[in-house]
């Protein structure tokens, strides 16, 4: 599942749909596979807000689509 279906929760990173250049704007946001982070806010079309450690991050909807995660129970 991508992170722009994500409501609220915590998700581990699993990798990225993007291209080279997608991903290396994700590792300059300090977003890495296999982090865990925290959905803060999900508001449709509007910015994903995630929390990872004490850092939150807004990311774009369409960004946040290619994003792939993994709900953590």
């Amino acid at each position: 599942m991508s992170l722009s279906q994500v409501k609220k929760g915590k998700v581990r990173i699993a990798g990225f749909a993007g291209g080279k250049n997608f991903q290396k704007k994700m590792l300059a946001l300090g977003i890495f596979v296999g982090d865990i982070v925290e959905v803060i806010a999900n508001n449709y079309p509007g910015p994903v807000i995630i929390a990872k450690n004490s850092l939150r991050i807004g990311i774009g909807f369409g960004m946040a689509t290619k994003i792939l995660v993994e709900k953590i129970s």
